[in-house]
């Protein structure tokens, strides 16, 4: 009470709209933390986060620490036919025993030859790009990237999906999602640090896909946060 958060004006979408007039791409930042599904506790920290999606004012919704609940909302996004991209980022470090380290969720974005800040902010609003607090991935349909789309005839055809992960810690699953359910559980190599799988299948509907890798979270550590990494659609 008696502060600007007690004003109901400007709302994010105001904001959201100045920034993207100066050529910005927006998102919402530590959202939807945790495991569980938003809709059954307090609707997560981004409650205005649906509206501004349909307004088309926001690009992005980030990851600040390895979640299920994050991951559950984008899927709902992307089944809803609206190219919000998957970004990682952090929250304000208050305390070093509750929160990640510092530059520990990351984005990797794709620019090709040249490496300028234009670039990678246009990247990163395509969704040219995956999100990562440590394994790397890979992931192409018909040599096609990520924030990239495909174009089939009317009755459908065949894509062939390639998937790639590397990580310094153990994984205990790789997983390619299409349309927000379990498409493919990819087997892990031996020391479980990897997976590889390329195969081709037949197309008869528009839909999406997109690659996650997760483990275990580390044994001792302060952080409580499991290696994950989740490639856009």
């Amino acid at each position: 009470e008696g502060t600007g958060i007690e004003s109901l004006y400007p709302l994010n979408s105001d904001i959201f709209r100045k920034a993207k007039a100066q050529g910005a791409i927006t998102a919402y930042v530590h959202a939807f933390g945790g495991e569980g599904d938003p809709l059954k506790g307090s609707l997560g920290g981004a409650k205005e986060f649906p509206v501004d999606v349909a307004l088309g004012t926001v690009d992005a919704v980030e990851w600040s620490s390895s979640t299920h609940a994050t991951l559950r909302v984008w899927h709902h996004v992307l089944n809803n036919d609206f190219p919000v991209a998957a970004v990682g980022g952090e929250d304000a470090n208050t305390s070093l025993h509750r929160h990640t380290m510092l530059g520990s969720v990351r984005t990797y974005a794709y620019l090709g030859p040249a490496l300028d800040a234009r670039g990678w902010i246009e990247a990163v609003g395509a969704g040219r790009s995956f999100v990562s607090n440590g394994p790397l991935v890979e992931f192409r349909v018909n040599q096609h990237m990520p924030g990239e789309s495909i174009q089939l005839p009317a009755g459908g055809g065949v894509i062939e999906v390639e998937a790639k992960a590397w990580s310094n810690l153990p994984l205990t699953k790789a997983i390619i999602y299409r349309n927000g359910s379990v498409w493919k559980t990819i087997p892990l190599s031996g020391d479980r640090t990897g997976a590889e799988f390329r195969e081709r299948a037949t197309v008869s509907e528009s839909g999406w896909y997109s690659f996650t890798v997760e483990g275990e979270p580390v044994a001792g550590s302060f952080d409580s946060s499991y290696p994950q990494a989740v490639s856009n659609a």
